[in-house]
């Protein structure tokens, strides 16, 4: 594709959305600076707004940003290549420069804030195998006691009773000063549906509008706890340890069973996978142990990753990846399974889960 410079290199250089763009790259280098101005003072009055804005229709204004931004550059594509028109480096330089200043001031720098154990006061360590042991077994022990108010729940709860639930959780946490209060809520179901399985997404967080988006067509099993785990985005928390963390402590504090069974879960998964590489034996043991509707749960979930697992996931995987390694996750995917650390510091301190 040809590239129009106008003769001279410098000629029409975007000057502003580069100087701009750097400086906030500049920023990300300096997380108690992000922490104290961005993280407690920038983005929680830039978040409310983006929820304001959004929170009010229940279609997600992300989705359809997505959409009409592929309709437009597969156009722009077309162009080029059927009707081989000119286009300007210097415009594709400046439009990527203004997204990433976009994404960086609307919620992308929460990534270069301090930890979220910081914030919330644990301190972690190197946990052995007798501790992932005990925690792996008490989670264990939660999940099948909050298995049975599940049998009560089907099919799954209304949305927004999901929302109000994993809010409410929140609050609580607000309450007790651990977490900044939720504020406005804006919480969506993906209207790409069953699209998003062969994506390998149960949710998302749209940075440019301050969407939670949930992807409805994942087992009913998930379903809360991805609510929870996407709102803990919303309130900044980027990294994926971090929301999953914040996404268990809300369901924790929300009182309502079925989060709790859906955070339990989940975090038992998380914890079980972790103690197998080390003690595999035991792991084996504990799904030996789940509940008979736990397990049911188990089994639903597997079939459905291999059913849904495509070279289309595997690519998703692969960018997605990437794009948690760009943004300072160096264990990139595996971020998820990181939540266990603070799991372990949670029980050591309070001797509970």
């Amino acid at each position: 594709m040809p590239l129009r410079t106008n003769g001279k290199f410098w000629t029409g250089f975007p000057w502003w959305p580069v100087l701009l763009a750097l400086t906030l790259h500049v920023c990300t280098w300096f997380p108690e600076l992000v922490e104290k101005i961005y993280g407690r003072s920038f983005y929680p009055r830039m978040g409310s707004i983006l929820r304001i804005f959004t929170g009010w229709w229940s279609v997600s204004f992300g989705d359809l940003i997505y959409i009409a931004a592929i309709v437009f550059l597969l156009q722009r594509l077309f162009l080029l290549i059927c009707r081989r028109r000119m286009v300007r480096w210097q415009s594709i330089l400046s439009v990527i420069c203004w997204v990433y200043v976009g994404f960086q001031l609307g919620w992308g720098l929460n990534y270069s804030r301090l930890p979220a154990e910081y914030r919330i006061g644990l301190k972690l360590s190197a946990g052995d195998t007798i501790h992932l042991r005990s925690l792996t077994a008490r989670l264990l022990e939660k999940t099948n006691a909050y298995v049975l108010i599940r049998r009560a729940h089907l099919p799954p709860p209304a949305f927004d009773s999901l929302v109000g639930a994993a809010r409410r959780g929140y609050e609580t946490l607000s309450h007790r000063g651990l977490l900044p209060a939720p504020g406005p809520i804006s919480v969506k179901r993906s209207i790409f549906g069953v699209m998003g399985n062969y994506l390998g997404y149960s949710g998302y967080f749209n940075p440019f509008t301050g969407e939670a988006q949930l992807n409805d067509a994942v087992p009913a099993v998930l379903h809360p706890f991805v609510v929870a785990h996407e709102m803990g985005h919303q309130l900044g928390f980027a990294r994926e340890q971090e929301a999953n963390l914040t996404g268990f402590l809300a369901a924790r504090a929300s009182n309502d069973s079925l989060m709790r069974y859906s955070a339990y879960f989940d975090m038992f998964l998380y914890a079980n996978a972790a103690l197998y590489r080390s003690d595999s034996m035991a792991a084996r043991r504990h799904f030996e142990s789940l509940a008979p509707l736990a397990r049911k749960d188990l089994e639903t979930l597997r079939a459905f990753r291999i059913r849904y697992r495509t070279k289309l996931e595997e690519l998703t995987d692969w960018w997605y990846d990437r794009f948690l390694r760009l943004n300072g996750q160096e264990e990139g995917a595996r971020s998820y399974g990181l939540v266990v650390s603070a799991l372990l510091a949670l029980w050591a301190r309070d001797n509970d889960i």
